[in-house]
């Protein structure tokens, strides 16, 4: 397994997990990453994507008890950092980003030791898939697809954009789930935005980076309204 797809689990658990954080508990049809990012301790919970990654019997049972750990520590960090809702302010978010890195550094290894390397590999192109337009803003993929620093600040705009749209929609539709539809269709617009900054040769980084499509609606209750795979 390549040090790129170890590192990248690690990116995903901690700075990235606060969307998951929230679908746990709401379980919304945005839970898969539609501004914001899947961990992959939360993935491997997925019964499509364990019979993806072809784990075991003995394998589920220590995933299962892993991600229980893992939300009660979540728990924890989130009481820490006084969230009490899903709306954060910048310190609750800031809080919460250094809580989940200190749990990166706990459960990686777990998670490491509990899969296969392929299996953990192809977790991590999941995650990327889930994540979409926003997995531009970890660390390991702009190394990886060696993005400038100008094309940072158009993503991070673009990114900015499309939350600020995403959130209206959301607050539009009361929290129920008849926005999904439109958030999806937002979530795609900001692909594709994105896409154009980055360079043919990043591009085909990022196809590579990704792998193969995955049918991301299996993954979480209330998101699936039909079948659709991230390319």
């Amino acid at each position: 397994m390549s040090r790129l797809s170890y590192l990248g689990c690690a990116a995903l658990i901690a700075g990235l997990a606060l969307t998951t954080s929230l679908s746990a508990q709401g379980r919304r049809g945005g839970g898969f990453g539609m501004g914001g990012q899947t961990s992959p301790l939360f993935l491997v919970a997925s019964e499509a994507v364990q019979k993806e990654i072809g784990i075991t019997d003995d394998q589920k049972a220590k995933l299962t008890a892993l991600r229980e750990e893992f939300l009660a520590e979540m728990g924890k960090v989130r009481t820490d950092a006084g969230i009490t809702g899903r709306d954060l302010t910048d310190e609750q978010r800031t809080k919460l980003q250094e809580g989940m890195k200190r749990l990166t550094e706990t459960f990686n290894p777990k998670l490491k030791e509990a899969l296969k390397p392929e299996q953990l590999e192809r977790v991590q192109q999941i995650a990327y898939q889930a994540a979409g337009p926003n997995a531009f803003t970890s660390a390991e993929v702009v190394k990886a697809l060696d993005i400038t620093k100008e094309q940072q600040e158009k993503i991070a705009t673009i990114n900015k954009d499309y939350q600020e749209k995403m959130a209206a929609l959301r607050q539009n539709a009361g929290g129920g789930g008849g926005g999904f539809e439109a958030i999806t269709k937002l979530r795609d617009e900001q692909s594709a935005d994105v896409a154009k900054v980055l360079t043919k040769e990043q591009s085909d980084k990022w196809a590579t980076l990704k792998g193969k499509a995955f049918d991301i609606r299996t993954v979480f209750p209330g998101g699936r309204g039909g079948k659709k795979k991230v390319d």
